[in-house]
């Protein structure tokens, strides 16, 4: 294991007993593991183990585990297959006919960092660690994914996105137009020896008129993506790889083209 992540060039981190990592992926990218041959039952319709997010959703009906979120619920509760032997502490049963405990001290979680971009799977950690769940139905809200979900539920985050994007796109095109001036005022610097200041003047008015700034595109712009787009990047995304690791980018010096007569390119 540990050679297969150096080859992929994939950084380890070394944690104790007491962290545990919590995946956090949606139901349609999460990996699964297979049970063992030998624990699987004839009568079993399942043959996968129970992931972290499964088991949340089955917790207890107890009121104290109504308004747990996902995080808290795994920091605080150890979550055991077989009846712990003790008697000074509450034990529950959760759907899933597990046991389920309170630790005697806090442990620590992990889990997978993600951003903005990532899209789907950021929006879905998000909402599995601010709020309370017990279904995927209920993660979803009744909306078509879960960023409309997270970004009605959360609307100063999306204000303050906005914002961020406007004044990033301002800043951009600020710097586009004094690069575009500074290159004006260069040229009919050149010029200034030879012609007259009128002259002058009708140049870099053609100059400016001709003028295009370049589109610019903000790091957050997808929660203002349409669905069909959306859900074209998210497609890309989950089962092509992100594009910061070059992993579905074609570079453009691998491409060839070849013309044929009366085929102009």
């Amino acid at each position: 294991m540990e050679l297969m992540f150096l080859l992929l060039g994939k950084h380890i981190v070394n944690s104790s007993i007491q962290v545990q990592y919590l995946t956090t992926d949606p139901l349609s990218i999460r990996s699964k593991a297979v049970i063992p041959l030998y624990m699987l039952d004839s009568l079993e319709d399942d043959p996968y183990c129970n992931n972290k997010i499964e088991k949340y959703f089955a917790r207890s009906h107890d009121p104290i585990f109504d308004n747990i979120t996902y995080r808290t619920y795994f920091e605080t509760y150890e979550i055991r297959s077989t009846r712990p032997n003790t008697s000074n502490r509450t034990i529950y049963q959760d759907d899933l006919r597990n046991f389920v405990i309170k630790r005697t001290n806090r442990i620590l979680t992990c889990m997978r960092s993600l951003r903005l971009e990532h899209g789907e799977p950021f929006f879905y950690q998000q909402l599995l660690l601010k709020l309370p769940y017990r279904s995927e139905n209920e993660m979803l809200g009744g909306y078509q994914d879960y960023r409309d979900h997270f970004l009605a539920r959360f609307p100063d985050t999306y204000q303050t996105i906005r914002k961020k994007n406007h004044e990033f796109t301002l800043r951009q095109t600020t710097h586009a137009l004094n690069q575009f001036n500074t290159l004006i005022e260069t040229i009919t610097s050149s010029l200034n020896p030879i012609l007259t200041t009128n002259i002058l003047d009708i140049i870099k008015i053609q100059l400016d008129s001709i003028k295009v700034l370049p589109q610019i595109v903000t790091i957050n712009s997808i929660v203002n993506l349409p669905p069909s787009q959306y859900y074209c990047r998210q497609t890309i995304n989950n089962y092509l790889g992100p594009q910061d690791e070059l992993q579905y980018i074609i570079p453009i010096s691998s491409l060839q083209v070849q013309q044929t007569p009366g085929n102009p390119t």
